[in-house]
């Protein structure tokens, strides 16, 4: 294992050291943006919570900033291969920032929802242009790599996020003796993070995503490798919208635990995501991609049943370190493998496409849950996602592991 994590990050430095600096700064500025709404998205729930808000009102805020994704993915598509990125890198932190400084100013529940779509769209633009943007910007022998580095940053910044916010929070309470104010000042803390990200991002020189130059953006060459690649996507975006935005109420009101520990679980749990996606590629090399995403997933669905139905906390949160760790790690496997499936031309559209159906059902499906877990409990909604990433895993294996990619074969 020693040998095995030596190589993979001997891997990742020659990977670096091959990049431009455009990329590099990306890197930077995905680290910094990741740390202030990991931070916030830890204590948003709590602090709807303490708001006095229900589960179900609390569905429609998560759902609301999904929708606001859902709404721009497409048209995000379009832009992104008519601007320079470094100007799109530059706005969307700053937008994104202010918004979450008026959701920390803000108890009226409206203007929450209106405030939390905008935030969604505004991030979609971001995250829409990272696959493309990476797909253009290095070298094709270390794109899987790349793909790999920035989930694996979006982890590591999850560790960095959840313990800095858990602990600022208890230790704003602390201080202030109000438990509303602690949360406000909390999410305005990690706000002001994301805000300093925008001076990594506008040292970005000019980049610009290939498009071709006789089709229009939404022509697609295939439309059978489309639905291949984006059905199972359909299925793990209802799964993880019925169970990821509610763990943390879970922990909470399950098992009473503090914001501060719920803020130590969510970092070694994206700590030890961080190793699996960095040794993601060393895996999808030996086994193929496809092989890998599908072994990985379905090993993961044993424990969302443990994290649901076996009541001790230590086995709790060790199924939730094993499922969290095993199913993301074939999250940018997954990204890399649809973008290299369809022509360079396209992959905008496919990423805007795939985000657009993964963010939709889990929209639909954290509304949905906030109001059945509500009513009751949360074993019926942790249930079903079990039964989605099962799904999902069928029909992936289905499509592809019998007649696996030649690019995969190239690995």
């Amino acid at each position: 294992m020693k040998q095995l994590t030596k190589k993979a990050f001997g891997e990742y430095k020659i990977a670096l050291h091959s990049s431009s600096k455009d990329v590099r700064l990306f890197i930077f500025g995905n680290l910094l943006f990741g740390i202030g709404v990991n931070l916030i998205g830890l204590l948003f729930n709590l602090y709807c919570k303490s708001l006095s808000f229900t589960e179900s009102a609390i569905g429609k805020l998560l759902s609301s900033r999904a929708f606001g994704s859902a709404l721009v993915t497409l048209p995000a598509a379009f832009l992104l291969s008519r601007i320079n990125l470094r100007y799109l890198f530059t706005i969307v932190p700053i937008f994104t920032g202010f918004f979450y400084i008026a959701i920390a100013l803000n108890n009226n529940f409206s203007i929450l929802v209106s405030l939390t779509l905008l935030t969604g769209a505004f991030s979609t633009f971001f995250s829409v242009a990272a696959g493309p943007f990476i797909m253009n910007n290095t070298k094709v022998e270390y794109q899987m790599h790349f793909f790999s580095l920035n989930g694996a940053i979006g982890m590591l910044t999850g560790v960095i996020g959840n313990i800095i916010g858990g602990f600022f929070r208890d230790i704003t309470l602390y201080f202030v003796k109000n438990e509303l104010l602690s949360y406000k000042l909390s999410i305005g803390f990690g706000a002001l993070i994301i805000l300093f990200s925008t001076f990594v991002f506008s040292r970005i020189k000019y980049v610009k995503i290939e498009r071709s130059s006789n089709k229009a953006i939404f022509s697609v060459s295939n439309w059978k490798i489309y639905l291949k690649l984006l059905f199972p996507a359909l299925f793990i975006g209802i799964g993880a919208g019925l169970t990821i935005p509610y763990i943390n109420l879970y922990f909470k009101i399950v098992f009473n635990m503090s914001d501060s520990l719920i803020g130590i679980i969510y970092g070694i749990s994206q700590f030890f995501t961080f190793l699996g996606i960095m040794l993601g590629p060393i895996l999808a090399r030996s086994l193929g991609k496809p092989i890998t995403i599908v072994v990985t997933q379905a090993i993961s669905i044993p424990f969302i049943l443990i994290l649901t139905y076996i009541k001790n906390p230590i086995f709790v949160v060790l199924a939730f370190f094993i499922r969290g760790t095993l199913m993301n790690m074939a999250s940018p496997l997954s990204d890399n493998f649809a973008l290299e499936n369809v022509p360079k031309a396209e992959q905008s559209l496919m990423n805007a496409l795939k985000m657009f159906v993964w963010t939709s059902s889990w929209m639909i499906s954290a509304r949905i849950s906030g109001s059945t877990i509500e009513s009751k409990g949360f074993a019926y909604s942790f249930t079903l996602t079990a039964i989605m990433y099962a799904i999902s895993t069928l029909f992936f294996s289905i499509f592809f592991i019998k007649t696996p990619k030649k690019s995969v074969d190239k690995i």
